[in-house]
């Protein structure tokens, strides 16, 4: 693939999964406002258990195998098929140790809708081991339309059931049955857009292969989703179901966030950097830009989030939720710092795992001492904490960007500094807006509405290469959907 095929592919691609996320973000955002209103803090709290177990679950069941079959030059249908019955055991297994484990955790908790809140949501993980495979093929060959109709399908199939659940007094269970059905209906999907079919071949020599470089990748990323995740555990044990109900709901705000913007480029980006692997400075180039977009998008949104958090809550969740106001707006913070990991996707894609694992434990041994020392104190700090073990390991990639790509320390400073200054004057002028005796409503809207129109602005006259960027790529976009 020559450059301006890929320069093509990159950008049609960022296009289709922009209008993904967006569309299936924008679509979960409007189902999680409807039934944080109908539901309790009490009731996420107990489904953000279950979805620690599930998601680090997922870790084995998804991303070495995923990567693996992205990353590699060739795969053959042998190693595909191979990586999908793997991958179906290793969810089958998962499933029954969960099944029978789940009376120890409802009793560690002390929470007894647990146990079967547990075996019927687990039941996911038989259907994301065949969508990992599908989705796999899907982002290899850049062909993300089918994910984005996917995955589109899924989350209108979870909206329906949770409300309709939800208005007649299942409580608790929407929300399970919601995340079910949403599954279900995103692996019927990729069934019928990706018409893929396992051959009935088993290969010892293609999971050897396979594994030899997602085994690192998986190590890594149970560790990223074991302690990012981790906390809600913590928070469910060391203190309540409803303030585990909170903090879930704060995180969940700038999550939807970074999903939408830093995941598409990133998910865009390892095909891309996957193609170029044997070209350092193709790379190099390529993660600069990377990075610079991604903060231009999502600086400015956070920040503003944080700002604007109080009334933000108080119109969406209304008043029961407010006490999860202080989460959030440090969960933004904390969020910050999402566009520099960017750097994991291009180690991965010129295969070193294992440098990628060894950072990793690093890391995370940042992360125990950050959680020994803030747990007993409260949630706040322990976010705090994890805000500076955040700091140390942007600190710990900005080595590794010098040493694998020759991004030198001042070419990352100035690639993330112009969209951090114009976020904080962004801030500063939205914050004046809180001394106006304004409606909660009117309010929001009027310091969104500034803060949009300076960035832009701004942006545009002090030439931020980043608005140019992106303005260019909207308008080829376009140009090429017209001429279709």
């Amino acid at each position: 693939m020559n450059d301006n095929e890929l320069k093509s592919k990159v950008v049609s691609g960022l296009l289709l999964k922009y209008i993904e996320r967006i569309g299936v973000q924008g679509v979960q955002f409007i189902v999680s406002v409807i039934l944080a209103r109908l539901l309790t803090p009490e009731d996420y709290g107990i489904v953000a258990i279950i979805s620690v177990f599930i998601s680090i679950s997922n870790v084995f069941i998804q991303s070495g195998f995923n990567s693996s079959l992205v990353q590699k030059k060739t795969v053959s249908e042998v190693d595909i098929s191979s990586a999908f019955f793997l991958s179906l055991a290793t969810a089958i297994l998962i499933y029954i140790l969960l099944f029978f484990t789940a009376p120890w955790i409802a009793k560690f908790y002390s929470q007894p809708i647990l146990i079967p809140a547990i075996r019927i949501l687990s039941i996911v993980l038989i259907f994301n081991s065949v969508n990992a495979i599908q989705n796999a093929l899907v982002v290899r060959a850049m062909a993300f339309k089918k994910s984005l109709y996917a995955n589109l399908a899924g989350i209108i199939a979870q909206g329906i059931v949770g409300i309709v659940m939800a208005l007649n007094g299942y409580g608790v269970w929407s929300l399970i049955f919601s995340q079910l059905s949403g599954q279900i209906a995103v692996c019927a999907a990729f069934a019928f857009v990706v018409r893929w079919k396992p051959i009935r071949v088993f290969s010892i020599d293609s999971i050897k292969a396979i594994y030899g470089f997602g085994s690192k990748i998986m190590v890594a990323e149970f560790l990223n989703y074991l302690f990012r995740y981790g906390y809600s555990l913590i928070i469910g044990k060391a203190y309540d179901s409803a303030t585990l109900g909170y903090y879930n709901r704060a995180y969940s705000f700038p999550d939807i966030v970074t999903k939408n913007i830093d995941t598409t480029i990133a998910t865009v980006m390892l095909s891309a950097f996957s193609s170029k692997q044997d070209d350092l400075i193709k790379i190099h180039n390529m993660l600069r830009k990377t990075i610079r977009t991604s903060t231009f998008f999502i600086f400015p949104v956070l920040s503003c989030m944080a700002i604007i958090a109080k009334p933000l809550i108080q119109i969406l969740l209304t008043e029961k939720w407010l006490p999860c106001v202080p989460y959030l707006q440090l969960n933004c913070i904390l969020f910050l710092f999402t566009p520099l990991h960017i750097f994991d996707q291009a180690i991965t894609a010129i295969g070193r795992s294992d440098t990628l694992l060894k950072l990793g434990i690093i890391k995370k041994l940042i992360t125990v001492i950050s959680l020994i020392i803030t747990v007993p104190i409260g949630v706040e700090a322990m976010i705090i904490g994890l805000i500076v073990t955040e700091v140390l390991a942007s600190l710990i990639n900005a080595f590794a960007n010098r040493r694998f790509f020759s991004y030198l320390y001042t070419q990352q400073l100035s690639d993330i500094l112009p969209a951090l200054v114009l976020s904080i004057a962004m801030c500063m002028i939205i914050s004046l807006f809180a001394l106006i005796n304004m409606t909660g409503l009117v309010l929001l809207i009027c310091q969104i509405t500034a803060g949009v129109v300076f960035y832009v602005v701004v942006s545009r006259l002090l030439r931020i290469d980043s608005y140019f960027y992106i303005k260019a790529m909207l308008g080829e976009m376009f140009y090429r959907k017209k001429s279709q």
